[in-house]
């Protein structure tokens, strides 16, 4: 047994973001995978395990590690490969890994991929055909965009689609593995400005897996019971109920692109919170019409056209 970390993101529905929908398909000859949605921004799609399914699975790229919940791993027969410590904004748990012979969505598989093994009860207090969560170790191996406007998701392994695509590339932060200590895909991060007095750059995790866009940093200068009168209410992967209070709405610059009055929610303050390696939030795709992201090539396009 071995223990490793990593970190995922929060599963909350607490903003409603507007999207439009039609009969776009993938650019260049790309396979185009439908996506439903799963309550606001999040995004359902079909997998296949080992070739049987299929299964529903949300597509989270705030989460490092693909996750499998307890039931389907104990119908697919999955053996424990070793545990590892598992972060999210406010918690610090232990997760079992276990390995996939095979996952496919579309016609996209990768091979012996590692997954947590974690309870999804929160998740499918909403959505009960929920069996897992598609994670940045899946996502990884291809060049992705997703289309919040036509609820279409495209996986390129050619490199063929980004040629496609115009618009400004957002580099990615990419830091040493041992910044990490984390043998599992780096997460997405991109380095914005916002516009309040903070004037240092922040660096946030790009996150499908939620539509709250959220500071790890409380900036309220209330104390917390006064916080906790007006906070919202929200569910961490994992199962875990955790309260977040709603910052001044600030603007948000990402190169030359600019989201404007975007409100971040922060957790209110608590001893147990998680203070992230060099990560300062979540950057909701659901902000975005389109966002592109070459793994490979380590570049974001926000609205590429």
């Amino acid at each position: 047994m071995t223990s490793r970390q990593l970190t995922y993101s929060l599963a909350l529905s607490l903003l409603t973001p507007c999207v439009v929908f039609g009969e776009a398909r993938c650019p260049v000859n790309v396979a185009t995978i439908r996506y439903h949605s799963l309550g606001n921004s999040q995004m359902g799609v079909s997998v296949t395990i080992n070739r049987s399914g299929p299964y529903e699975f949300l597509v989270d790229t705030g989460s490092q590690i693909t996750i499998v919940e307890p039931s389907l791993a104990k119908a697919l027969g999955l053996q424990p490969l070793g545990v590892a410590d598992a972060f999210s904004v406010a918690r610090h748990t232990q997760v079992e890994l276990a390995q996939l012979n095979e996952i496919q969505t579309g016609s996209h598989a990768v091979q012996q991929l590692t997954v947590a093994v974690q309870s999804l009860a929160q998740i499918q207090v909403e959505d009960p055909k929920v069996r897992g969560i598609l994670g940045v170790n899946f996502l990884s191996h291809f060049d992705l965009l997703i289309d919040h406007a036509h609820h279409i998701l495209c996986l390129d392994e050619t490199k063929q689609m980004q040629q496609g695509l115009a618009g400004e590339r957002i580099p990615m932060v990419v830091k040493p593995d041992r910044d990490w200590n984390s043998p599992f895909s780096q997460p997405i991060l991109v380095n914005v400005r916002l516009s309040g007095n903070d004037s240092r750059a922040k660096m946030l995790r790009l996150d499908s897996g939620t539509n709250l866009p959220l500071l790890h940093e409380n900036q309220l200068k209330t104390e917390p019971w006064m916080q906790m009168q007006s906070a919202l209410r929200g569910h961490v992967t994992g199962g875990a109920v955790e309260y977040f209070a709603i910052m001044p709405p600030q603007d948000v610059r990402i190169g030359r692109h600019v989201v404007s009055n975007v409100k971040f929610a922060a957790p209110v303050k608590n001893r147990e919170n998680v203070v992230f390696n060099g990560e300062d939030g979540l950057l909701p795709t659901g902000l975005f019409k389109r966002v592109f992201v070459s793994h490979a090539d380590h570049f974001v396009i926000f609205d590429p056209r």
